[in-house]
């Protein structure tokens, strides 16, 4: 088989990009793109870790839900600090009670940096749709109720990844009398 110049070239122009170091946009920290086994499987591990949060919380599984994070962890929503896994399953069973709707997280832009250091941070955006209950008549169009931003710290435990800090950051919360 006879490879082209220009097919080699971005062969060896993508190779040279993995090897190069990067500067994080929100630490400033130096962090060095996933070029080695190790940090693919913390970024993946840490992403899964994200995903299933969304997942859990849509399904009401709350037990399931705390086991994402760590015994210490801080969760910071709306201003207001939970610390510790029994805390947050505390608000989350709280806001589970309160819950009068079906909920879909639809979760993008899913970023997860593995330090020099060792530290692990990460960011993503929710968009947050809230569904009447089954039986229950939507007008239509179901427009989102929510748009955040999570911001997060993990820490890796045994084969796992778990969330040591998520932040919560509103960017967008619609009225219920306001349609828009």
């Amino acid at each position: 088989m006879k490879l082209s110049a220009k097919y080699l070239f971005l062969v060896a122009a993508a190779c040279a990009v993995l090897s190069l170091p990067v500067v994080s946009m929100a630490s400033g920290e130096t962090t060095v793109l996933s070029n080695n086994s190790s940090n693919l499987f913390i970024e993946n591990a840490c992403k899964k870790s994200g995903i299933n949060y969304a997942r859990l919380a849509d399904q009401n599984n709350i037990d399931e839900l705390a086991l994402l994070f760590t015994e210490d962890a801080e969760f910071v929503l709306a201003g207001r600090s939970f610390k510790g896994r029994k805390a947050i399953k505390s608000i989350f069973l709280m806001l589970q009670k309160r819950k009068d709707h079906i909920s879909r997280h639809l979760v993008s832009n899913y970023l997860v940096q593995v330090g020099e250091s060792g530290n692990i941070r990460g960011s993503s955006y929710i968009t947050l749709y809230r569904l009447p209950k089954k039986g229950a008549t939507a007008a239509a169009p179901v427009l989102p109720d929510v748009f955040a931003e999570y911001d997060d710290d993990y820490q890796i435990s045994g084969e796992r990844c778990l969330i040591k800090r998520r932040e919560i950051n509103l960017v967008y919360v619609r009225q219920k009398d306001n349609k828009s």
